[in-house]
């Protein structure tokens, strides 16, 4: 079982999106959002890889939305995901049954 259903969608951010897609056409079904006016609180949970200016960016996108994010440090230092990654067994164990619908990407 994987971590999307069927009728799930994941988005990524536009610019990432249209960088992925010059790399391979596996990325044609993805949905893009360009800031915080495509978002709203229907989305599950906000993905972000990248450092701690990655996660920064990505609380700016969701601004008083109330969507969890989970940061996956990608970067050398990431003060900020090392802190998240204490936790992140303990909101992994909470989810339940949650579904991924948006990675931000740096």
């Amino acid at each position: 079982m994987g971590l999307l259903n069927d009728g799930d969608r994941v988005y990524v951010e536009n610019e990432k999106l249209n960088e992925l897609r010059t790399h391979s056409d596996r990325f044609e079904g993805l949905c893009g959002f360009g800031g915080f006016e495509d978002l709203d609180d229907s989305f599950d949970v906000m993905l972000t890889i990248g450092g701690d200016g990655t996660l920064l960016k990505s609380i700016g996108y969701i601004r008083d939305l109330e969507i969890p994010v989970l940061g996956i440090n990608s970067g050398r230092l990431g003060f900020w995901l090392q802190l998240i990654r204490i936790t992140c067994k303990r909101w992994c164990n909470n989810c339940g049954n949650v579904r991924t619908k948006l990675w931000s990407a740096r």
